[in-house]
C-alpha cells in the first residue's frame, strides 16, 4: 500500500501549562425525536437533522428553530450530506441518491448497475482549503461528494452529477471494496474497507483496513477488528504530531470501548483502552487557538452520552501524545443519554494573503451540535485561556542582538541612523483571525496593526499584543527598548600598503577602548575569534577593523594591503650525485635573483663562502643555504647531508699463481659483492676473469655509491709453444736381428720414449712399432710427437723341412722376409693339390696340424704371393714325424 507524506502544520510557540476545555449546555431543538444525525453545511451554516423514521428537518442560520424539509416529504432518508441548502444530498436505502440544488430535485444513478448498497455518504471540503488554479484539475483538490457502497467508493464533484470509481490511493489495481465512512466533517473524510493488504500491521487479525483522506493526503492502516476489537463504529486519525506520521493518533470506536494506538505502532501492547465502554458512535477533535497555537481536544459520541479529553492531547514539552495521560471524561449533564451523532458549528477565518496551495483551515469552533435519542441539543465550547495569557511571546526574531535585559525589558544599544528589525514569526495567513497590535512607550501605533514585522529606528519602549479573536484572548510580546549613541571611530595608524616577510607577523592596531566591539576582516570576510583593538597578520590582503559602542552598527577603518614577499625555497644541487673520500664536492644553490647568500654547515655559518653561489668543500655534513633579499627577507634551504664515501679495497688473487705453459690458463678473481661493478683490463665485467696469455692485468671495482679503485697490475706468463721435428719413418728387418736408432730435437730437459724418461734424446730400437715420445723443457712444459718404425726385408728366406714334436726345435714353418708386406698370401697343398692351410700377413708360419689335427709327415707343397715378388714363389716342405 502507497501512503503519501503527511503534511504538519508546524507551529512555532511553547507554552508549558495545560489548556482546560469544558463545554456550557445551550439550546435543544426537536424534543422527544430520536435524532439519528446533524450536520452542520459549510457554505451556509444550515443545520440539518435525520430523526429515526427518516425525516429530514433543517435550521438555517437565521431561524430561530427547526422546520420539517419539505422536498424530502414522503421519503425515508437514511444519510444526508451537502455543502449548504443550495446543494444537498440525501441516500434512501437501499440504493437511491438524490440531489437537490436550488430546489431543484433528482435522482443520481451511480454508474455501477452491481452496487447493492449505499452504505452512507459524506462530502470532503478540499477545494475550499487550496487557493490558486495549479489545483483545480485533481479530484483531491476539489469539493466532492463520497459515496460508500457495498462494492466501490464513488465520488461525484461538486457541481456535477457523473458518479465515477474513486481509486483512492491512485492505484486502480487495488480492489478496495465494501466501504463505510466511519468519519466526516470539514477536517477529513474517512473510511471503512475490506482492504486487509496494507504495509502496516500485517499480522493482526483484520478484514479492513481505515483509509483517510486529509487535506489532499491519504493514509492507510489496518486496526483489529477482530474478537474484543471488533465492530468498528467510527475511527479518528489525528496527525498533529510534529515527529512524523508514526506517532499521530489512531481512535476507533466499537460496539464495546474505545481504543486508541499510534499510527505506525502494531503490537498488541501498544493498544489503549480508554475509560469510555460501551458503544462509541462517532469521533472527533476540537481545535482551540488556531490562529495562535493550536490546541487539539477530542470529543465522542457513545450510547452513555457524550465524552471529551479536558486537557489537551499534545504537551509544548511532550510533542509525541502520551497515550496513557489521554483521558475522556463525561459531560455530566447529558450522563445515559444516548448520543448517536455530533457536528460542530465553527467559523472559517479566510487566509489573509493570496498564496497559491494549502492553507491551514483556521477553525473557531464555538458550538457542538448533538443528535441524541432526546432530541438535538446545542453545546458550546468554553476554554481557559488564563495560563496562556500570562506567558510573553517569546519567539521572535531580531536582527541585533540586545545588550542587557534590564528591568524584564530587553535593552537595545543602538547606535545613530540605525534599525532595529523585529519579526513576531507569526504566519502571514493568521493575521485575520489574531489581532497584532503595536505600542510604543504604552501608546498604540495605529498604522502598524496586523503587522508581523516592523523595523524599530527611534528610541522608546515596544512591545506587541497577540489577540486570538476567535476565543479572545490575548499574550503580549516582551519590551523591546531602544537607546541611540554616537558611532565608534576606526582609524588604522597604518600606510595603505605594507609588506612582510613570509613567516614574519605585523600587528595592526587602532584605539583601544574599552567601550568598543571589535571585529577584524580579511579580504571582507569576517575573521573568527578576532575581536580585540589588535591583530597579528601574518598572510597577504586587505585588513581592515570594525568598531562599535552600539548594537548592530559598526564603522570600519581603511582598508591596509598587506603583501607577503614570498622568496623561492632555494635548492642545494651537488656537481653529482655521490662523493667518494678523495673528492672535493661542489655545492651549488640557486640564487636567479641574485640574492645574498649564507652557508652554514652543522648550523655554523661558513663566513668563508658569503654570497658564494657554488663553493668547493671537502668536509662532510649538514648544509644549508639561506637566501636574503633587499628587504632582509630570509628563506631557508632544505638540508643538504653531504657524505664522503669510502672507496672499494682490493686485493687479485691467482689460481694457479705459477708460470704457464703454452693453453694453459689461471683465473684472476676478487671477492663480489651485491651492488658492486667490475672492470677488467682485458674488458670482463665479472668478479674474475681468466688469463690465457701473458700480460699484467688489472681490475677497476666501483661499489654503490659510485666510488672506484684500480687494484695494482698482476703478472701472468704464458711459455711459447714447442713445436718439435717431424720423424721420418724407419725400416727395420727383425729376421736379420737389426737395430734402429730414433734421433729427437736436442736441447730439452727430459725425453720420455714409450714412457721410459731419460735425459738422451736418442733411442735404439729393435722392432718395427710406433714410438710416443714426450719432452718437457726446463718450464716444465712439454710436447709430443710419434716416431714411426716399419718392418722390412730386403730377401725372403723359406726352410725346406720342419718337425713339429714339441721339443721346441724346428717345431714351426717360418716364410721370413714378409714383414713389411701384411697383404702376403701363404697357401700349402698336399700332394694331391689339396688345399690345407693358408694364412695372410706378415707373420706367415705353420705348425704342421690341419684343422686341429697333426698332418702325416711327408712333402707338401707351398704357394707364396707377395708384392715383394713379381710372381708367387712355389716350393715344397718335407714335415718330419
Amino acid at each position: 500500500m502507497k501512503y503519501s507524506a503527511l503534511f504538519l502544520f508546524l507551529l512555532l510557540f511553547t507554552v508549558s501549562a495545560f489548556a482546560q476545555l469544558s463545554f456550557q449546555s445551550g439550546e435543544q431543538y426537536l424534543k422527544g425525536m430520536v435524532i439519528k444525525k446533524v450536520v452542520i453545511t459549510h457554505d451556509d451554516r444550515t443545520a440539518w437533522a435525520i430523526t429515526a423514521l427518516g425525516q429530514v428537518y433543517f435550521k438555517p442560520a437565521n431561524e430561530t428553530d427547526f422546520a420539517l424539509y419539505t422536498p424530502t416529504i414522503g421519503e425515508v432518508v437514511d444519510d444526508l450530506s451537502g455543502f449548504g441548502a443550495s446543494e444537498m444530498y440525501f441516500s434512501i436505502k437501499p440504493k437511491k441518491l438524490i440531489r437537490i440544488k436550488n430546489n431543484v430535485k433528482e435522482e443520481i444513478t451511480l454508474s455501477d448497475p452491481e452496487i447493492k448498497e449505499i452504505r452512507n455518504i459524506a462530502v470532503g471540503l478540499e477545494g475550499s482549503k487550496y487557493i490558486g488554479p495549479n489545483y483545480n484539475d485533481d479530484i483531491y483538490r476539489k469539493d466532492w461528494l463520497a459515496i460508500a457502497t457495498d462494492k466501490y467508493l464513488y465520488t461525484i464533484v461538486r457541481g456535477e452529477t457523473v458518479s465515477s470509481r474513486l481509486d483512492i490511493f491512485r492505484q486502480p489495481n487495488f480492489d478496495i471494496r465494501d466501504y463505510t465512512i466511519v468519519r466526516n466533517g470539514i477536517k477529513s473524510v474517512e473510511f471503512k474497507a475490506a482492504f486487509s493488504s496494507s504495509g502496516r500491521c500485517q499480522d493482526w487479525e483484520s478484514k479492513y483496513s481505515v483509509i483517510r483522506h486529509i487535506n489532499g493526503t491519504t493514509y492507510g492502516s489496518v486496526i483489529p477488528d477482530k474478537g474484543k476489537y471488533s465492530d468498528i463504529n467510527c475511527t479518528l486519525f489525528d496527525f498533529q504530531s510534529p515527529y512524523s506520521s508514526d506517532y499521530a493518533l489512531d481512535l476507533w470506536g466499537t460496539d464495546q470501548a474505545l481504543y486508541l494506538k499510534f499510527f505506525g505502532k502494531c503490537g498488541e501492547g501498544d493498544l489503549v483502552r480508554t475509560l469510555i465502554n460501551g458503544k462509541v458512535n462517532s469521533l472527533d477533535v476540537l481545535f482551540c487557538m488556531s490562529s495562535y497555537k493550536r490546541e487539539t481536544f477530542a470529543v465522542a459520541a457513545t450510547d452513555n452520552g457524550f465524552y471529551y479529553t479536558p486537557d489537551k492531547i499534545y504537551l509544548p514539552d511532550d510533542p509525541i501524545a502520551d497515550l496513557d495521560r489521554i483521558k475522556f471524561i463525561p459531560y455530566d449533564p447529558l450522563k445515559g443519554i444516548k448520543v448517536n451523532n455530533f457536528s460542530t458549528e465553527y467559523v472559517d477565518f479566510k487566509p489573509s494573503t493570496e498564496e497559491t496551495g494549502f492553507q491551514p483551515p483556521l477553525y473557531c469552533e464555538k458550538v457542538v451540535w448533538l443528535a441524541t435519542d432526546e432530541g438535538v441539543k446545542k453545546l458550546y465550547v468554553m476554554y481557559d485561556g488564563e495560563e496562556f495569557e500570562e506567558k510573553l511571546h517569546t519567539d521572535v526574531y531580531y536582527d541585533k542582538a540586545p545588550s542587557a535585559i534590564v528591568e524584564g525589558k530587553l535593552s537595545f544599544d543602538l547606535c545613530a541612523s540605525s534599525t532595529l528589525e523585529i519579526n513576531t514569526r507569526i504566519a502571514p495567513y493568521l493575521s485575520g483571525p489574531l489581532l497584532i497590535q503595536w505600542y510604543k512607550n504604552g501608546v498604540e501605533i495605529p498604522e502598524w496593526v496586523g503587522k508581523v514585522a516592523v523595523s524599530l529606528k527611534e528610541a522608546g519602549d515596544y512591545e506587541a499584543t497577540f489577540t486570538a479573536l476567535c476565543e479572545g484572548i490575548k499574550r503580549r510580546s516582551e519590551i523591546y527598548s531602544l537607546q541611540f549613541g554616537e558611532l565608534p571611530e576606526a582609524p588604522l595608524q597604518f600606510p595603505a600598503t605594507m609588506n612582510i616577510c613570509a613567516g614574519q607577523t605585523q600587528i595592526l592596531n587602532t584605539i583601544n577602548n574599552s567601550d568598543y566591539t571589535y571585529r577584524w576582516f580579511k579580504d571582507n570576510i569576517l575573521i573568527d575569534n578576532a575581536s580585540t583593538f589588535n591583530y597579528t597578520v601574518n598572510e597577504a590582503g586587505k585588513y581592515r577593523v570594525e568598531t562599535s559602542n552600539c548594537i548592530g552598527t559598526f564603522v570600519s577603518s581603511p582598508e591596509v594591503q598587506v603583501n607577503v614577499l614570498t622568496l623561492p625555497k632555494p635548492i642545494i644541487l651537488g656537481n653529482k650525485a655521490d662523493f667518494c673520500i678523495g673528492d672535493t664536492p661542489e655545492l651549488k644553490v640557486n640564487n636567479v635573483n641574485g640574492n645574498r647568500v649564507k652557508w652554514f654547515l652543522e648550523g655554523m655559518e661558513q663566513t668563508i663562502f658569503q654570497d658564494q653561489e657554488t663553493i668547493k668543500v671537502t668536509t662532510e655534513g649538514s648544509y644549508r643555504a639561506v637566501l636574503i633579499n633587499a628587504n632582509d627577507c630570509e628563506v631557508s634551504s632544505d638540508i643538504y647531508k653531504l657524505i664522503l664515501h669510502a672507496k672499494p679495497i682490493i686485493s687479485i688473487t691467482k689460481t694457479p699463481d705459477r708460470l704457464l705453459c703454452f693453453g694453459e690458463r689461471t683465473t684472476l678473481s676478487v671477492p663480489q659483492v651485491a651492488g658492486y661493478t667490475y672492470v677488467w683490463s682485458d674488458g670482463n665485467t665479472g668478479s674474475s676473469t681468466v688469463a690465457t696469455s701473458s700480460g699484467a692485468y688489472s681490475v677497476t671495482v666501483t661499489n654503490s655509491n659510485g666510488c672506484s679503485s684500480t687494484s695494482l697490475p698482476v703478472s701472468v706468463t704464458v711459455s711459447p709453444l714447442i713445436v718439435l721435428s717431424s720423424p721420418s719413418e724407419s725400416k727395420l728387418c727383425t729376421y736379420t736381428g737389426e737395430t734402429v736408432t730414433l734421433n729427437a730435437d736436442p736441447g730439452y730437459q727430459y725425453y720420455s720414449w714409450n714412457g721410459i724418461r731419460t735425459s738422451d734424446n736418442t733411442f735404439k730400437v729393435t722392432a718395427p712399432g710406433n714410438y710416443q715420445l714426450q719432452i718437457q723443457d726446463v718450464l716444465g712444459c712439454t710436447a709430443n710427437t710419434t716416431f714411426k718404425v716399419i718392418p722390412w726385408c730386403i730377401s725372403m728366406e723359406i726352410v725346406n723341412a720342419f718337425s713339429p714334436n714339441g721339443d721346441g726345435k724346428n717345431d714351426v714353418w717360418r716364410v721370413v722376409g714378409l714383414e713389411s708386406d701384411p697383404t702376403a698370401i701363404v697357401l700349402i697343398y698336399n700332394r694331391f693339390g689339396t688345399l690345407l692351410y693358408q694364412t695372410k700377413g706378415t707373420n706367415a708360419q705353420w705348425d704342421g696340424r690341419v684343422k686341429g689335427l697333426d698332418a702325416p709327415g711327408g712333402i707338401y707343397y707351398y704357394v707364396i704371393t707377395s708384392r715383394q715378388t713379381t710372381k708367387p714363389l712355389k716350393g715344397s716342405v718335407t714335415l718330419v714325424r
